[in-house]
């Protein structure tokens, strides 16, 4: 029913893999990406990604006929807006990702066709489609499977956004950042292989608890700024870092989950007026060039958040909270230690050039005292002692609800996309 046009970039772990929680949530991580045809080297012995950079060439290699008449805008966020103007078009050319052989021709790119996975219950809801609990039949292996309408892609002009996203995504590696595994496409859909992140949302958790207490916000600060740190020494700006674009993973670590409005910068400075507004730092403010260092501006707002249960600069309207980040008068709240005022000041200097380094984040007195010990430590178990340890039946039921939702959630992925804008 549901027959595809074109293979995937990446793969999902070797067949015969045992279903258990290690290597369903281990070693494998995810990204919503986007939609591209990527041309890798056909030479058996081609180089692995270089150390400090990625690179990428939208205009050669991205050109299914079947998905070239997507146009180009970014997705707006589901809870905070993000806004952009008008990018240019980048060029990068990636080499081949290093991946997880599954036979003698582990080189091949794997053709996945809707038929290769058992769907199973509904995960999250988004504009431009949905996000389905999914097995890869072969490997028995669980992922999440994003399924993307084109007809709200076309309306809504992402193409151009879509591809740089999978593009810069799909070549990072990071224990704190999603993998995105592979796509394929139909007539009417596109579909990512994700990760399962079974902590679900951040935003949703800090909703939950108001705020969190030190210990979780250390943690969770210590790792987004080691990924980050990992980006930019690949020269990818992230631009829109917020509790909305993380998720947590099945041992309490934090990971980047949405690359949207990412790219790849490594010669120059960029102009581009996109992010959430109230994460936006003076410079885009401004309408001024930019680099890297919006994302260290980004995660001071974030550890303020992660401690308050709201961002420093809210407002009630788009050109208030301007006038507020102009201003850069941070008031913090009595329950904020002394350590994490100076860690979160040192994080938002109104000039780019003064703002503390990452790898001063990484070694700040606040994260030595308080995060987690083993927090770069992957695998490493980092839930509070309140919350219980995922039972082994907690796998095992999750595996047999996706026989049985199989039929309801494909009948799902028949249907047209509402108009929800969630």
């Amino acid at each position: 029913m549901y027959k595809t046009t074109t293979t995937t970039s990446g793969t999902i772990p070797k067949s015969g893999t045992a279903l258990n929680k290690e290597n369903i949530y281990t070693g494998a991580s995810s990204g919503i990406g986007g939609i591209s045809k990527i041309a890798y080297p056909s030479k058996p012995g081609a180089s692995k990604p270089s150390a400090t950079s990625i690179s990428v060439t939208t205009s050669k290699v991205l050109a299914p006929s079947s998905i070239t008449n997507i146009p180009q805008k970014a997705p707006a966020p589901v809870k905070q807006t993000t806004v952009s103007s008008t990018a240019a078009p980048q060029s990068m050319v990636i080499p081949k990702p290093q991946v997880v052989p599954s036979s003698a021709a582990a080189d091949d790119k794997k053709k996945w066709v809707i038929d290769d996975f058992d769907i199973g219950k509904p995960l999250g809801k988004g504009r431009f489609g949905n996000v389905y609990l999914a097995r890869e039949k072969k490997s028995k292996f669980i992922v999440a499977l994003k399924v993307l309408f084109k007809s709200q892609l076309q309306s809504s002009k992402i193409e151009h956004q879509l591809r740089r996203e999978i593009e810069i995504q799909s070549h990072l590696r990071h224990p704190n950042i999603l993998r995105l595994y592979g796509y394929f496409y139909d007539d009417k859909r596109v579909y990512l292989i994700i990760e399962f992140a079974k902590g679900g949302e951040c935003f949703k958790e800090l909703q939950r608890v108001g705020r969190y207490p030190e210990n979780i916000a250390a943690t969770y600060t210590l790792q987004i700024a080691d990924a980050l740190r990992y980006c930019h020494s690949k020269h990818v700006i992230h631009r829109d870092i917020k509790p909305e674009n993380l998720l947590i993973g099945i041992n309490g670590e934090i990971k980047i989950a949405d690359f949207g409005w990412s790219v790849h910068a490594p010669d120059r400075r960029r102009n581009t007026y996109c992010g959430t507004p109230e994460y936006i730092p003076p410079e885009l403010v401004n309408k001024q060039d930019y680099d890297q260092s919006v994302d260290i501006w980004s995660l001071g707002i974030l550890i303020y958040e992660f401690l308050a249960g709201y961002s420093p600069f809210r407002a009630n309207g788009e050109e208030e909270i301007f006038s507020n980040i102009r201003g850069n008068q941070v008031i913090f709240p009595d329950h904020f230690s002394r350590e994490a005022r100076h860690l979160i000041s040192g994080l938002l200097h109104t000039d780019p050039n003064d703002r503390m380094s990452l790898t001063d984040v990484i070694k700040h007195p606040w994260i030595v005292k308080n995060a987690h010990p083993n927090a770069l430590k992957p695998g490493s178990d980092l839930r509070q002692p309140s919350t219980p340890a995922p039972a082994q039946q907690d796998v095992h039921d999750i595996i047999d609800k996706i026989n049985q939702q199989q039929q309801q959630a494909t009948a799902y992925i028949s249907v047209q996309p509402s108009s929800s804008t969630t």
